[in-house]
């Protein structure tokens, strides 16, 4: 095997699975071998003079030594890196230092290349110092990866990279930042940060390698690191590991680069503060202001701070929510904090400050923690914590459990920090819950219906500044209730007649009850287990029996019942009193007005015809039947009473009552209101219509049953004027004596004829004109 020397400012020492040994300042070229020069420098080489296995690690050491300055200049070995897989989902881990490898340089000597086959993949790593240590106590190792899949399948591949890098002998602190980026410093001014251009699936924290070493060594079982959320600041012995689950593509690759580089750098120095005050009040915004400067002689990069703010870590019920932020700061509500970025932050930068602002509802104190970070820094981190102006009242009892028919009673207890006086209210309570005016004790009798249901419950609880709004759920649990009776009862049956008695008793959960008794019933007489006596006493007398009630559930009660048996008694008629109504017009509605008969012992009425009933003018009957409430002592009994109904007044509006004669008789018209009514009508007295001209006493009256009215009028039937037709006579000679020739006029009607000039005079010659007068018979 070939020896391998190396003197580095910042320099890859080994190979996985093997260790090199730090060597002197200048080139030891022994056998004549070739330098591999790192970085062009001349004080930076590798002298492969020979090699050597690490026998103490067997699983693969790589050794990598940087200059550190606070400690003279010296150089201290980074230690090593280790890479292991597991290929499925089940078995343990395999170093790849167990597989056949195969270990290149390059041209330059700047970086090798090991090929490692294992079973349907290979796997190639090349490790590269590329910079040349500028600046000073600076380094870069970088470590390419790449998997093929040598299968025609795809390949479920398990890639674990752990890094036990030696920032500091054994007082170091680890945070990983996103899931992807460790970083590790000894908080003396050397920070190491490790990036994967491949994000892993998964990471982890050690101390001392007793976790995840131990794991991968000698684990049986697959292993998947834990992504905890907090860092490792134990200042200790501290390691990290990533795990990449790969699903590689048949007869495909993946690749990745995992860049380790070493800074010169102390963390940021961050403040972190209430602004105007120092208590905060519940319920009302508070802003927080975070200041961040950079203590080292170089710039740091992609500068990120965080404000986060939350409740105490006893306040699991508050909340917190973000309400503004200056300098365009952002809100993540996945963290709950607020974000702000800085390109650039200069060497020995002054503070920069930011502010935000939250709304919180808390009842404790509020942690607001602040961070910073950069690509080159650890992170800084600040918390302070933040005491409430007024605490609200805290909630120091619990209630106890609820049963179904047992008085619950919880009296909440509570404390407040100020003393104040506290008042409660009830906010959401099941049905039947009450509070009582003035205190805090709640009380309530869940029902069998409330049985196995949990009941959510609210309460606030007031200091007269703040409330703490206290819920809880309480779960009814079914607990049987025995059966209720009344102590004593009494039973009356009817010697040698079919009776009946129910005995009373209920039970609270509304189940099936069973009767019993050992004592002797009446004769003829039965006790069956709904609790029913019942049959045909046939001998006289008292008897008292006691009767045991179950329930389903084995609750019991008892009741005595005193059971008289008598001959049936002789049925008394009651005696029922109805005044005669007072007479009522057409219209009226029947009422107790009228319906107003009452009975010597209790009992209810039944009228015929019903109240609300509108009855005809006229006598009317009404009639009642009376039950009594005690049907065996008494029977029912009916009366009735004559109730006179007046008819109702209505007035007659007549009409048609100017006619003229026409040789028809001429009848009257009337209106009446009501409307509708019959009206008949008499002329001089006659109900015949007149038909001659004249003036007749015409008489309307209503003819109804309900209703009476009438009027009187004068009907005129008025004379006509008779039509006389009378045709031109023909032209005569002068001389000719008038005759019925020309003198031939008719009427309409009969009567009698005057001519002027009268038949047999003679007319001159010339137009003459004759008249006619008609007389009607």
């Amino acid at each position: 095997m070939r020896r391998m020397r190396i003197n580095l400012l910042c320099i890859l020492y080994a190979l996985i699975g093997l260790v090199l040994l730090s060597g002197n300042s200048n080139a030891d070229d022994t056998d004549g071998t070739s330098i591999w020069m790192v970085g062009n420098q001349d004080k930076a080489y590798i002298d492969v003079s020979g090699i050597s296995p690490d026998t103490g690690n067997p699983y693969g050491v790589i050794n990598w030594p940087i200059m550190i300055n606070s400690r003279g200049g010296t150089y201290d070995p980074m230690f090593k890196q280790w890479f292991w897989y597991r290929v499925g989902s089940t078995g343990k881990q395999t170093s790849l230092s167990t597989l056949p490898v195969v270990t290149t340089y390059s041209a330059d000597w700047t970086s090798a290349t090991s090929i490692y086959t294992g079973p349907g993949f290979i796997a190639t790593a090349t490790f590269t110092v590329p910079d040349k240590l500028v600046p000073a106590y600076s380094s870069t190792f970088i470590k390419t990866i790449k998997i093929q899949n040598t299968t025609g399948a795809e390949l479920d591949y398990h890639f674990f990279s752990y890094s036990d890098m030696d920032v500091s002998a054994a007082t170091d602190a680890v945070q990983i930042i996103n899931g992807s980026r460790a970083v590790q410093t000894d908080l003396l001014g050397k920070t190491l940060v490790q990036t994967s251009t491949l994000k892993p699936s998964h990471f982890d924290m050690d101390i001392g390698g007793v976790y995840i070493l131990d794991s991968l060594q000698n684990g049986l079982l697959p292993l998947t690191l834990t992504d905890p959320a907090a860092s490792f600041d134990e200042m200790a012995d501290m390691q990290f590991g990533f795990q990449y689950d790969l699903k590689i593509p048949a007869n495909g690759s993946v690749s990745f680069g995992i860049t380790d580089k070493v800074y010169p750098t102390n963390p940021l120095v961050v403040t972190n503060s209430l602004v105007g005050g120092s208590c905060a009040g519940n319920g009302v915004n508070a802003t927080y202001q975070v200041c961040v400067s950079n203590p080292n002689a170089m710039a740091v990069n992609n500068v990120v701070v965080t404000s986060e703010v939350k409740p105490g870590e006893f306040d699991a019920a508050g909340s917190v929510s973000f309400v503004s932020a200056t300098n365009s700061g952002t809100y993540d509500a996945l963290t709950k904090s607020v974000k702000w970025s800085i390109p650039t932050l200069a060497a020995l930068a002054p503070s920069q400050c930011f502010q935000a602002t939250v709304l919180a509802k808390v009842s404790n104190d509020i942690t607001a923690t602040a961070t910073s970070y950069g690509d080159e820094t650890y992170p800084a981190k600040q918390a302070v914590v933040t005491p409430l102006c007024n605490y609200p009242p805290t909630v120091t009892s619990a209630p106890g459990p609820a049963y179904t028919g047992v008085a619950f009673s919880y009296q909440i207890a509570a404390t407040d920090r100020e003393s104040d006086p506290l008042s409660f209210t009830l906010v959401q309570a099941p049905a039947g819950m009450t509070m009582g005016a003035g205190t805090s004790t709640l009380s309530w009798t869940p029902t069998y219906e409330q049985r196995n249901i949990s009941y959510p419950v609210a309460v606030d609880v007031s200091d007269g500044t703040s409330v703490t709004h206290y819920k809880f759920q309480i779960l009814v649990q079914f607990q049987n209730q025995p059966p209720t009776a009344p102590l004593q009862q009494t039973a009356s049956l009817t010697l040698n007649q079919e009776s009946t008695f129910q005995v009373a008793a209920t039970d609270p959960e509304g189940g099936t009850l069973t009767f019993k008794t050992v004592d002797a019933l009446p004769t003829g007489v039965t006790l069956d287990t709904s609790g029913l006596l019942s049959g045909i006493p046939t001998a006289a007398g008292t008897y008292l029996i006691n009767i045991a009630i179950t329930d389903t559930a084995a609750g019991a009660a008892t009741t005595r019942v005193t059971v008289n048996v008598a001959s049936a008694p002789v049925k008394q008629t009651p005696t029922i009193t109805w005044p005669t109504p007072v007479p009522v017009v057409v219209g009226t509605t029947l009422s107790t007005t009228q319906l107003n008969a009452t009975a010597s012992v209790p009992g209810s009425f039944v009228y015929t015809p019903a109240s609300g009933t509108v009855l005809a003018a006229g006598a009317q009957t009404l009639s009642v039947t009376f039950t009594p409430t005690d049907t065996a002592t008494y029977n029912t009994a009916t009366a009735s009473v004559t109730l006179t109904v007046n008819k109702a007044a209505a007035t007659v509006t007549l009409s048609g009552l100017s006619q003229t004669y026409d040789g028809t008789a001429k009848s009257a018209t009337a209106t009446t209101n009501p409307a509708g009514q019959t009206v008949s009508f008499t002329y001089n007295g006659s109900a015949t219509a007149p038909t001659a001209a004249g003036s007749y006493t015409v008489i309307g009256t209503i003819g109804s049953t309900n209703y009476s009215g009438s009027a009187t009028g004068t009907m005129v039937i008025a004379k006509v004027t008779p039509t006389i037709s009378w045709t031109t006579p023909t032209a005569i000679i002068t001389g000719t004596a008038l005759s019925s020739t020309q003198l031939n006029a008719t009427a309409s009607v009969p009567g009698s004829f005057v001519y002027t000039p009268a038949s047999g005079a003679v007319p001159a010659a010339g137009s003459q004109t004759l008249s006619v007068t008609f007389t009607p018979t």
